[in-house]
């Protein structure tokens, strides 16, 4: 339930703050003092088991997405976190990544910032 209204208000806050720069442990500050800051969490998934139809460019757009908010959106690189079927370990684009990614996104995120939730898939869900 915790990580559904996570998720839920991670949605709701990228909607509703205003746009502005992201550290690893501590919050970001802008030239101003601000605070505002930027993330972005990038999913990109091609592979499906069982008969569910395989996607082939769901990764790449992912990866896209990335390289566009580094170079012409002003993103940091150490603030897009991309997560990829074709990755390993902590990146690789799994559940318990993808919800661990949230979970560490939660306490850095501050108000005024913006957050970008990507998910390039087809979005399947069976038996929470």
């Amino acid at each position: 339930m915790f990580r559904k209204l996570l998720a839920f208000l991670l949605v709701w806050f990228s909607l509703n703050c205003n746009p502005g720069g992201w550290a690893q442990t501590t919050p970001a500050t802008s030239s101003t003092g601000t605070g505002t800051g930027q993330w972005a969490l990038l999913i990109g998934v091609n592979d499906y088991p069982g008969e569910i139809q395989d996607l082939r460019f769901a990764r790449d757009d992912a990866r896209a997405l990335k390289e566009l908010l580094l170079t012409s959106a002003g993103f940091k690189a150490e603030r897009v976190r991309l997560l990829t079927d074709d990755s390993l370990g902590p990146d690789r684009a799994t559940k318990q990544n993808i919800l661990a990614a949230l979970d560490g996104l939660a306490p850095r995120v501050q108000p005024n910032d913006q957050l970008i939730v990507f998910l390039a898939g087809h979005g399947v869900v069976r038996g929470i």
